[in-house]
């Protein structure tokens, strides 16, 4: 696959994403929103934050790629081990982040959110030239399952998707779109 293509799809990727997520929104009820999921440490609001937050997070991991990949590996290398390092906070922001993000912002609010977000990454990707998708970093592997040891821009990019795919499944609703 050329490198324009991998914009192409990414793009496509993101964009079926984001359908899938208004339809999530759109297919919960209060009391759909309110229940537990199948993950037992979330409701499925709060789910749905959680889901949201590796959206949010790929603009600012954006701009450590884009340092970081320009400087010796070694670098980066010691700057994932700092991550690694910071899992305990990291864990605790992405625990406690969504559980209050779905009470403050709720249903109606997380639309919007995401459709910001939504466009941020989507600018990113544009800005991207056909030689950059294969530049990257070394990441905190405790981070998250979907983190690869060494993420380029193209994995960067794919990574929130996945991990939407990923924990879809966990909502308890039997309304929940066909992924």
């Amino acid at each position: 696959m050329s490198d324009s293509e991998v914009g192409k799809r990414i793009r496509d990727e993101l964009e079926e994403t984001r359908r899938q997520f208004h339809a999530l929104l759109t297919s919960l009820s209060a009391a759909d929103w309110d229940a537990p999921s199948r993950n037992p440490a979330w409701t499925n609001g709060q789910l749905v934050f959680h889901m949201l937050f590796a959206f949010v997070l790929i603009p600012s991991l954006f701009w450590l790629i884009r340092f970081w990949s320009r400087v010796p590996d070694s670098y980066s290398r010691a700057f994932a081990r700092v991550l690694d390092f910071s899992t305990p906070l990291f864990n605790r922001v992405n625990a406690l982040g969504p559980r209050g993000q779905a009470v403050i912002f709720g249903r109606q609010r997380a639309g919007s959110i995401y459709d910001r977000v939504h466009r941020s990454i989507l600018r990113k990707v544009n800005s991207l030239k056909d030689d950059d998708w294969g530049r990257g970093m070394n990441y905190p592997r405790r981070w998250d399952p979907d983190f690869g040891e060494f993420m380029t821009f193209e994995r960067l990019f794919r990574y929130p998707t996945q991990h939407f795919r990923r924990h879809l499944a966990q909502l308890s609703t039997g309304t929940a779109p066909a992924r």
